[in-house]
């Protein structure tokens, strides 16, 4: 089996934005394409996780975003990143 590593991230789309879903997936599509190739690695898979339920968020991220979870949208992707070789 060829190396490949893991990738996820929790994204917090202010609720009067996420009428942009396609930039955001877009955007974070690229971001992960970009930190694959900075493992030289090779994005094989993409998904789109859907969304977190606010609750599940830690508090500390309220605090770091200065506002509660609920006024957010929490998007959730997950990707891998494989050998190119392989």
């Amino acid at each position: 089996m060829a190396y490949e590593k893991r990738y996820r991230t929790i994204v917090p789309v202010p609720q009067d934005q996420a009428a942009q879903d396609k930039l955001v997936v877009w955007l974070t599509r690229e971001s992960f394409d970009r930190a694959a190739a900075a493992d030289a690695l090779a994005l094989v898979e993409f998904t789109d996780a859907g969304t977190m339920d606010p609750a599940d968020v830690p508090p500390k991220a309220e605090k770091q975003l200065g506002a509660p979870a609920a006024d957010f949208v929490w998007r959730v992707f997950e990707g891998v990143g494989r050998r190119p070789d392989a």
